[in-house]
Order: C-alpha cells, then sequence, then structure tokens
C-alpha cells in the first residue's frame, strides 16, 4: 500500500513538472491537487508519522 501511494505521489509531481516545464499540450490539469493528499496519506502510514505530520499539519 505505502509503495502504490509513493507511486502516485512521485506521478503527480512528474505531471505538475511537466506541465511547468514548456507549452502545451498539458498532461493533467488536475495533478496539483493530488499531491496534498497523497501526501497526507503517505504520513499517517509512515513509521514515524509525527515527523512528516510537523510538516504537513495533522491528517484527517
Amino acid at each position: 500500500m505505502e509503495r502504490e501511494l509513493l507511486y502516485r505521489l512521485a506521478e503527480s509531481v512528474a505531471k505538475v513538472a511537466h506541465n511547468a516545464a514548456g507549452p502545451p499540450p498539458y498532461f493533467d490539469h488536475e495533478a496539483g491537487w493530488q499531491i496534498g493528499p497523497v501526501a497526507r496519506r503517505i504520513a499517517a502510514t509512515a513509521q514515524a508519522p509525527h515527523r512528516i505530520e510537523v510538516l504537513l499539519g495533522p491528517a484527517d
């Protein structure tokens, strides 16, 4: 599960980087909005969630 979340986070970051790198066609306009929720899910399942939670805020 955690590995899948990491892949989803990496994919979203790559899409945002692709969109920022140059002119259209854009890959996915909504990718940036997926980064935060996926990062929070990773924080909730991490072995040291308190360290990540300080950076991201508490997971809901």
